[in-house]
């Protein structure tokens, strides 16, 4: 949309402004001008703002020309600062909004992080105006961690390439470093690999800064290693950095000033938007200081969830939302074994840290300061930690600690916290915007149908989990075709088997028991049954989904088949549980078990959880003669567990079988719970009986003048399908056995023989049903 501009008298020309990142503006700078005019003019994007040529000729301005700058913000009414800008056109940039990049919205903010600007002033064109080098500069690095005492040798080569080229800068700006580009060989010097900015505040310069009284301005000057004397010093406060709400993706060959839009991601991981946001509701009170005391609250928070899930890059994600520096440290690296060698290593990094405020330190495996062997150690511990976050500093220290699950951590420490926030399961939406966005940031070509396929085949799925489906792809595509260039384009067969392999490993990992591949048609005959399954795991028209069945029936009749054909076909995760295996003597663990069981399940979503020997598990309560009342206190826990199973982002399904419904609680029967009872019997006609039969026989080789058909009328009444099973198996036992007494007799016979020599005959089957049933 367009926005006209407004010119006004007093504060000059009002116009509309976005934020760019950096590589993508510099991109369209060297698409528009050559190294020689960037070079002559000391072009720095931070330093100009760069608009339409229409814009331009409504502003009455030169190209390069400097100006006086400021903002307009929604909750202030006084005369902001000006600042020295210069005017930039970009031929083909169509639109009537200027650009800017994020760290200059910043200064031109004044470093004020809660300034809401929304509009961009050009107070005043400045004719023959160009900046002079400052002789002396004083200034304030805000660096990593990683960067201390022993590494001042490396920061002086970064800060000596970065102002090889002339920066342009006033008292209380902040400047922007690319480490990638000022030094690119110290990402291999120290310890982190991911330490790619550096910011630096301007302190002091020698020259004196004259304020006009119009336009409240500060004078700006070159920076130059050449001609300007450069002066670290301890600044005594802190700065906010600037705010990313945006990034480029990584691959910006085919960028251009008309599809530049299409490489810009939001700062936040698709389809864990709304985590992002409420992780910075959390902490946005404590950076608006004048809300809070910061004496008796402290910013303490915890985010949990599955390993995988995205914890750390959505925390990182928020750092860069709100302008703070990020730190990550992981407590297993802290000896909580040892009182004194911890209290020193605690006191020591946070001792570093208040140094950085304000920042936001992110406390990874938070669980590790918990697991001390006595409570008497944890205490003390704990009030170590508790000693370091309650020293007063001028900003905050925000704090997010993360653990795989809140359980881990004990009570004591659970605490410490103000907020818990939990990074839950993904939607099928959700799941789509994550990996679209994954798909964009790395830039991996897919048709829209084969991503809407791969979310419909990974339900459960997280980021790291998308992230390592797509690197087997890769890895396999180029192992098949030979390729050993990493541009490649895949295929929907590299996603499947890659998807493939990560449920196979994801399966082993929770303990899921591997099972066999069941189709319908390994399962004869129970047409009804099946109906009445596929329409109970199918949403209706108001979506509403049944939350479990209960098979009941005879031994044998294929409750436990049924239930693999299910999750075959309807691609779940299959757990399969018997009930004596959670019972346990102890006191609490049954309970525990169950617990752990519907973890699993709520982890691998979709998922049926399957119950065979139901009655063993939830029998009736008040009827048992154990003194403790464990199995009371079972049934109650798997009655909890069952409640709410019916949300739209559980996506269990619970599948319970007996073979006596009679002695189950009824309670588990009621609707939310096992919703249907159906009855899974035998085969008591002749339709059912030729189903099963030829479920059982479809890989025999059978002899060709013989029907199943002519086997039915010799079959009992009723018959189960284990016992067809049993006689199938003996009928092929039969042939084998014939076949390797026919190849004994022929000496001279050296062939051996195989499955394929194997011919089943009637014969065979009539002498294996007179060894199960006795005929009719």
């Amino acid at each position: 949309m367009l926005h006209d501009l407004r010119v006004n008298i007093l504060f000059g020309s009002e116009i509309h402004f976005k934020c760019v990142p950096d590589n993508i503006l510099e991109k369209l700078v060297t698409h528009h001008y050559d190294n020689i005019t960037i070079l002559k003019h000391n072009l720095e994007i931070h330093n100009c703002i760069f608009v339409s040529q229409e814009t331009l000729d409504k502003l009455k301005l030169n190209n390069m020309q400097w100006v006086l700058a400021n903002i307009k913000t929604k909750d202030s009414y006084s005369l902001p600062m000006s600042h020295y800008n210069r005017i930039i056109v970009l031929t083909s940039y169509k639109e009537s909004d200027c650009i800017l990049t994020s760290t200059n919205l910043f200064n031109l903010s004044n470093c004020n992080h809660t300034c809401q600007a929304y509009m961009l002033r050009i107070i005043k064109p400045l004719i023959d105006f160009e900046p002079k080098i400052t002789q002396k500069v004083s200034i304030s690095v805000m660096k990593p961690l990683v960067f201390n005492a022993e590494t001042q040798i490396l920061q002086d080569k970064i800060l000596y390439n970065y102002f090889s080229l002339p920066k342009c800068a006033s008292i209380g700006e902040i400047l922007k470093l690319d480490l990638k580009k000022s030094y690119p060989e110290a990402e291999y010097l120290v310890e982190s690999n991911s330490i790619s900015i550096f910011y630096i505040k301007i302190v002091d310069l020698e020259e004196k800064n004259v304020q006009t009284n119009v336009y409240n301005c500060k004078n700006k000057f070159y920076i130059s290693n050449f001609h300007t004397k450069l002066n670290e010093v301890q600044y005594s406060t802190n700065t906010y950095l600037p705010i990313e709400k945006e990034f480029a993706i990584n691959n910006l060959k085919i960028l251009n000033m008309n599809n530049f839009n299409d490489f810009i991601l939001n700062i936040f991981p698709g389809g864990m938007n709304d985590d992002g946001e409420l992780i910075v509701s959390m902490i946005k009170p404590f950076i608006y200081q004048r809300y809070t005391d910061f004496e008796s609250l402290k910013p303490v928070f915890l985010v949990y969830g599955v390993n995988g899930c995205g914890k750390k890059l959505l925390i990182e994600s928020v750092s860069k939302y709100i302008g703070v520096q990020y730190i990550s440290q992981c407590c297993f690296n802290w000896p909580t074994n040892n009182i004194v060698q911890f209290k020193k290593r605690i006191e020591y990094f946070f001792d570093d840290i208040r140094k950085m405020t304000p920042c936001l330190l992110h406390l990874e495996n938070i669980e590790a300061l918990s697991l001390s062997s006595t409570k008497d150690l944890e205490q003390e511990i704990l009030d170590i930690f508790i000693r370091q976050i309650y020293v007063e500093t001028k900003n905050p220290i925000i704090i997010i600690a993360t653990a795989n699950s809140k359980e881990d951590i004990s009570p004591v420490f659970l605490r410490l916290f103000l907020q818990c926030q939990q990074v839950g399961n993904l939607s099928k939406t959700n799941r789509e915007q994550l990996l679209k966005w994954i798909l964009k940031r790395d830039s991996i070509a897919l048709d829209n149908k084969i991503v809407k396929q791969i979310v419909d085949h990974t339900s459960g799925f997280n980021y790291t989990n998308y992230m390592t489906m797509l690197l087997l792809a890769v890895k396999n595509h180029m192992a098949v075709h030979n390729i050993k260039s990493t541009d490649v384009t895949l295929d929907e067969s590299d996603i499947m088997l890659s998807i493939d392999k990560i449920n196979l490993i994801f399966t082993k990992s929770i303990g899921a028991p591997s099972v066999q591949v069941v189709k319908w048609d390994d399962v004869g005959g129970l047409i009804n049954v099946k109906e009445e399954i596929m329409s109970a795991l199918k949403p209706s028209t108001f979506n509403m989904r049944r939350s479990g069945i209960l098979l009941y029936g005879p031994p044998g009749t294929g409750k436990t088949l049924l239930a693999k054909a299910v999750a075959t076909e309807c691609k779940y995760n299959f757990l399969s549980i018997k009930g004596p295996e959670l019972l346990n003597m102890y006191i609490g663990q049954s309970e525990a078990n169950v617990r752990e069981v519907f973890n699993k399940a709520r982890s691998a979503v979709p998922c049926i959880l399957f119950f065979d020997e139901l009655d063993s598990l939830a029998p009736k309560r008040g009827q048992n003669g154990d003194s403790g009342g464990v199995g009371d206190r079972v049934v109650s826990q798997l009655l909890t567990e069952m409640d709410g199973m019916t949300s739209e982002n559980q996506q269990i399904f619970v599948l319970g079988a007996t073979n006596r419904p009679d002695l189950i609680d009824s309670a588990l029967l009621r609707p939310g719970r096992l919703d249907k009872s159906i009855y899974v019997g035998g085969c008591n006609d002749k339709e059912s009986k030729l189903h099963v039969l030829r479920a059982l026989t479809k890989k025999f080789n059978l002899y060709s003048n013989f029907h199943l058909e002519d086997l039915i009328e010799h079959l009992p009444d009723q018959v189960t399908g284990a016992e067809l099973y049993g006689m199938c198996h003996n009928a092929w036992l039969n042939s084998a056995r014939r076949v390797i007494q026919k190849r004994m007799i022929l000496i001279n016979d050296k062939q051996c023989a195989t499955h394929d020599n194997v011919m089943v005959t009637k014969e065979d089957f009539m002498n294996a049903m007179s060894e199960s049933f006795i005929l009719k």
